[in-house]
């Protein structure tokens, strides 16, 4: 056995070529999927379909087989949203659309809370932020997972009782999960000595909300 100083510890191997985190080839937990297709009552579609995705959605839309979440009409029903990280802001503009048409959605997307994506589909959308405890392991293309994500990542709801019923649904498989403030009413980034904190408890987790 060979021992190193602390600090001089040589690199660890990644586990398999083509498993080191990057790329958009990143799946859902299984675990995370039951927990949001609880929340949902069920995942009617996922616009971001992939053959070895765990998200067994009533419609799906694969950009292998042509389609283009983006661009396609999605049915009605329920979505789950975990798109592609390098274009996420248009991702979170499409759910924003789809959400203000009444359609319940929850995306998984990386936690850029100071992104103009953000600001405008997010925090000013009045969506819900359930931000969950620690980085999930996202499953590979092979279907094994290789450590935590390298960023961190938040649930987007643009309803409230989809927020709060996923934050029951994460504990349920073991996740911790708050749900985060969020302006709504006419609110803006401005109004900062007008607001102040509600407290709200759900199955034991205290969740801090900015009405």
């Amino acid at each position: 056995m060979t021992l190193f100083l602390p600090g001089f510890e040589p690199p660890r191997p990644i586990a398999t070529v083509g498993n080191d985190g990057a790329g958009d080839e990143w799946y859902t937990p299984r675990h995370i999927v039951r927990a949001v297709s609880q929340a949902l009552g069920g995942i009617d579609v996922d616009p971001c379909a992939a053959a070895n995705s765990p998200v067994q959605a009533n419609y799906c839309i694969d950009v292998r087989k042509g389609g283009d979440g983006l661009r396609d009409a999605w049915p009605p029903g329920a979505a789950y949203v975990n798109p592609p990280y390098s274009d996420a802001a248009a991702w979170l503009q499409r759910c924003h659309d789809e959400a203000s048409s009444g359609r319940n959605i929850v995306a998984l997307v990386p936690m850029r809370p100071e992104t103009r994506a953000w600001w405008s589909h997010v925090w000013q959308a009045g969506a819900y932020v359930v931000q969950h405890r620690a980085r999930l392991k996202f499953v590979a293309n092979d279907g094994q997972t290789y450590g935590a994500g390298r960023i961190a990542t938040a649930f987007i709801c643009w309803r409230k009782i989809t927020a709060f019923d996923l934050v029951d649904a994460l504990a349920r498989v073991g996740v911790d999960a708050v749900v985060l403030a969020t302006l709504r009413d006419g609110d803006t980034h401005k109004r900062k000595t007008k607001r102040h904190t509600k407290k709200m408890v759900t199955r034991g987790v205290t969740h801090n909300q900015l009405e």
